[in-house]
């Protein structure tokens, strides 16, 4: 039998587990709601929940870009009437760049060949060219970079290419050389690397010039060479200068010159020498006056000395002359020679010179026993030799064998004005 104090006890403790079941409840209950509106609260078991980007940062908006300003200004580039990227240009094509509403601050026009090409701008600087003078390389692609300042204050830029024709560059090698004293009879000779079609257009740019007033004229030997002479010998001390005025001027319809070239001479004291075969002498001339008259010997029958007006081509000495240079090598031929030479003056490529000559002495003044030749003492050599250029005429008569206009030395001289003048392109 249960007592009443049992009773109460049990009745005690009922109540007691009954609060903490309600108390737990209670517990779980604020742990549930700490769930669902406390962060950074959590049961175990439970993920912590990852704070949203919304939640924990404000993102700055991405700004739009305002638009670029558009420069005011612009550039044209021109070659001749050709805009852009022309191809297959004349040489002598002037490249123009203009600006508009803007100023330029700069232009270069560089060639595939490394060359740069100049120009100039003009007072505002709005244009630049390379003006009508200027004279491209053929064969080559040229870039033109350009920039200016618009009158907004923006930058402006263009750039565009050009290509040239496929042209043959001519050169030309002049006789006599730059600085030269020459003869009285020295022609001015030029020699073109290629054969020249348009010679009226070379022609009119071969410019002479000289101290003394003189009547002279071009003459083409042949299409790759033209010769300049006076109608009488030049004056002694003339200074004479010859400007190739070619840069850029086409030769023919494959080739172009890209270069000017200005050459000047001296014409010194005026020596003449006059060969009579006849009367076997040689009159030698100084400023117009006889300075000595002078036995000699020429070409025997069937080695005639040339009759004509020949020229200086070179003075040497010590040569050694040798008949198998014109075709007698055997020993025992009578025209066989193997000589040595102290003083000579050539006067044609053959062989043909005036020479020291003392085995000849006696037929001096008496015969012709050479083989073309001129002989003379050596002292009489040496007296003309010594003070000899390049040009001084030799002047011989007494032969019916001639010497030509060209082929063997500069026969100049042996063509009459008139003929002389006809074969001016002009």
């Amino acid at each position: 039998m249960t007592t009443p104090s049992r009773r109460l006890r049990a009745f005690a403790r009922s109540r007691i587990v009954g609060v903490a079941i309600v108390a737990t409840g209670t517990a779980l209950a604020l742990a549930g709601c700490s769930m669902i509106g406390g962060p950074g609260t959590t049961t175990a078991g439970d993920t912590p929940a990852t704070p949203s980007a919304e939640a924990t940062a404000t993102t700055s908006p991405t700004p739009t870009p305002s638009p670029k300003p558009t420069p005011t200004g612009w550039i044209v580039i021109k070659a001749g009437d050709s805009v852009e990227n022309a191809a297959k240009i004349d040489i002598t094509t002037p490249i123009t760049v203009a600006a508009s509403k803007s100023t330029l601050t700069s232009v270069k026009v560089t060639g595939s060949n490394d060359t740069t090409v100049t120009g100039a701008y003009n007072a505002d600087h709005t244009v630049w060219t390379t003006g009508s003078g200027a004279v491209l390389s053929p064969s080559t692609t040229y870039t033109v970079k350009a920039a200016g300042r618009g009158t907004d204050g923006l930058k402006t830029t263009k750039t565009t290419t050009y290509t040239t024709k496929t042209m043959a560059v001519i050169g030309s090698d002049i006789t006599p050389e730059d600085g030269e004293t020459v003869g009285i009879g020295m022609p001015i000779i030029v020699r073109f690397s290629a054969p020249i079609t348009n010679k009226a257009d070379v022609e009119k740019n071969l410019v002479v010039t000289s101290s003394s007033k003189v009547a002279g004229s071009w003459n083409w030997f042949s299409a790759s060479e033209v010769h300049y002479r006076t109608q009488r010998y030049w004056p002694a001390g003339t200074n004479v200068t010859l400007k190739m005025n070619l840069k850029g001027v086409v030769g023919s319809k494959s080739g172009v010159f890209i270069t000017d070239k200005v050459k000047t001479f001296h014409v010194g004291t005026a020596h003449l020498s006059k060969v009579d075969l006849k009367t076997h002498t040689l009159k030698y001339y100084v400023n117009g006056k006889l300075a000595r008259t002078i036995p000699i010997t020429g070409g025997k029958k069937g080695w005639e000395t040339r009759s004509g007006v020949k020229l200086v081509l070179e003075r040497r000495t010590d040569i050694n002359m040798r008949s198998a240079s014109v075709g007698v090598s055997d020993k025992d031929s009578a025209d066989y020679y193997d000589l040595e030479i102290k003083y000579g003056l050539r006067v044609t490529w053959t062989g043909e010179f005036l020479h020291s000559a003392p085995w000849s002495i006696p037929a001096q003044g008496h015969a012709n026993t050479s083989h073309g030749c001129v002989g003379m003492s050596e002292a009489n050599t040496y007296y003309i030799w010594k003070d000899a250029m390049r040009g001084d005429p030799v002047e011989t008569t007494g032969s019916t064998k001639y010497m030509p206009v060209a082929g063997n030395g500069w026969g100049d001289w042996n063509m009459s004005w008139s003929a002389w003048q006809a074969g001016s392109a002009l």
